[in-house]
């Protein structure tokens, strides 16, 4: 199986162990809109009947809805992370996956909602590999097989998390310390404790074949931290 074909079918919002469409691009609505109608239907408010743009936050307040609602609606809290936290609903975007935490019900969840998205592909190479992104500590596994997943073992995992996260936070814990502790500078540096500059860990491009390819946050600007792999020769992946 061409794992190129799996990140070109679509986003997708699993719901407990269910798969649900969520791409803007050819659906209805995107993550965003999905999770946005859901808080609204809660209030029985039907999204296709119900036209937002002629409410504020005092009409939506007067039907019920919570402050911090009222602000994912309007966009003042990010949707997605809303979604996951507080929903506890995983993100899919082709072969990327974000969820808030990584439990073995988690990865239960993931497994059934990643084979009812993608049944016929799975069908025929249950090795397809994917990223996941654990938003509640910033951790990130890249390249795991979905046999991998499909354990439902958290710990079976470790082999493929990437470093950056896990050194920075290390990091910046033993700085904090190092400071407490009126550590001079020039001893800080001896234990490599000085400015934090994490280095960029080359691999096969898929597309390419060069050891060229990486992996970057995508969005530095919003809160989603999603990680992208490029390639300096081929560009995005």
């Amino acid at each position: 199986m061409n794992w190129y074909k799996i990140a070109q079918i679509g986003e997708w919002w699993i719901i407990e162990t269910v798969a649900h469409f969520a791409d803007g691009d050819v659906g209805d609505a995107n993550h965003s809109g999905v999770v946005i109608e859901a808080i609204l239907s809660n209030y029985d408010m039907d999204h296709e009947r119900f036209d937002l743009t002629k409410e504020n936050e005092e009409s939506l307040r007067e039907k019920g809805l919570t402050e911090e609602e009222i602000n994912v609606v309007f966009d003042k809290i990010d949707p997605r992370i809303y979604g996951m936290k507080n929903l506890g609903w995983k993100r899919v975007a082709g072969r990327n996956i974000q969820t808030q935490t990584l439990t073995e019900e988690d990865l239960k969840n993931i497994d059934y909602g990643l084979y009812d998205a993608y049944e016929q592909e799975l069908e025929a190479d249950n090795n397809i590999e994917f990223n996941i992104e654990v938003m509640g500590n910033r951790t990130y596994y890249t390249d795991v097989p979905y046999t991998i997943i499909s354990t439902h073992n958290p710990l079976a995992l470790r082999e493929y998390q990437q470093g950056l996260y896990a050194k920075s936070v290390s990091w910046y814990l033993n700085y904090k310390t190092a400071k407490l502790l009126n550590i001079p500078d020039q001893f800080q540096k001896m234990f490599g404790l000085g400015e934090y500059k994490p280095k960029i860990k080359y691999h096969k491009c898929k597309k390419c074949s060069k050891e060229m390819a990486y992996w970057r946050e995508d969005h530095p600007d919003t809160n989603m931290n999603e990680m992208a792999e490029y390639c300096k020769e081929c560009g995005a992946l």
